[in-house]
Parts: structure tokens; sequence; C-alpha cells
């Protein structure tokens, strides 16, 4: 495995995830990173509230029902594709 495609797996695990949808895929990959509801409305310039929609529709399609639920998810995405 080369360098890009790690690096490509890391900016996006969810990237072959079918049940997210292109607003959804990076608020739950920077909810994974780490960051807070505020620092991603800030990142993808949009409203903490339309942040929280769409985690919560995110979560709920991907069976999670917290937060670090994601986190998980996004680990098991990155070990299946790294393999």
């Amino acid at each position: 495995m080369t360098k890009r495609t790690i690096r490509a797996i890391l900016d996006d695990p969810f990237a072959g995830c079918d049940l997210l949808t292109d607003s959804e895929r990076p608020a739950a990959n920077l909810t994974a990173k780490g960051y807070t509801v505020r620092a991603i409305a800030k990142e993808l310039g949009i409203s903490e509230n339309a942040v929280r929609i769409r985690l919560r529709t995110a979560m709920f399609k991907l069976g999670c029902r917290r937060k670090y639920s994601i986190v998980r998810r996004f680990v098991q995405e990155l070990e299946d594709r790294a393999a």
C-alpha cells in the first residue's frame, strides 16, 4: 500500500460507505477525528445546527447511538480498507 493510498484512507475512511450522503460523510469523518460540533461547523462553513442534524442522521445510518461509536466505526472502516 502506498503512502498516497494510506493518506486517502485516513482522510476519508467512510468514502466507500454507501450509507452516508456527501454532506453526512465529512461531518462523520471530522467527528471521528475528534472535532467538536463548533469546529466542524467552522471547517465546513455551515451552522452548528446543520452539523448536529447531519451527525444525527449519519449516526442513525451507521447504527451508532453515541458520538464515540462513530470513532469505533471509523477505526473499523480503516481496518477493513487496509486489509
